[in-house]
């Protein structure tokens, strides 16, 4: 029963950082458990990004009382600028084969 639980807190922890919007009610249908225990795994996943601070990019898993779900924020590890100047740079070194540079954008 734990390693259920253990597996439900990982896969809605993936979905945030796949960047799914995490709803309480769809997941409790989902996995067939009460909205609580959802909400606790929420929190789980809340405390682990509050301990973890640097190691996660300030991440944090918000809530949108518009929207009613959650969503993962974190500080970008590139601004657009950023990573567009990155691309730029290998296209132009041509050291990458073209389905390198598709797989890398």
């Amino acid at each position: 029963m734990e390693n259920n639980k253990n597996d439900r807190v990982l896969e809605i922890f993936m979905r945030s950082l796949r960047g799914e919007f995490i709803s309480i009610k769809s997941l409790a249908k989902e996995y067939e458990v009460s909205t609580k225990s959802i909400s606790r795994d929420i929190s789980k996943i809340q405390n682990f990004l509050a301990e973890h601070r640097e190691l996660m990019q300030n991440a944090e898993l918000t809530y949108s009382y518009k929207d009613k779900f959650y969503r993962l924020s974190n500080d970008e590890f590139l601004k657009n600028k950023e990573l567009f100047a990155l691309v730029k740079i290998l296209l132009g070194s041509r050291a990458l084969s073209k389905d390198e540079i598709l797989t890398v954008i």
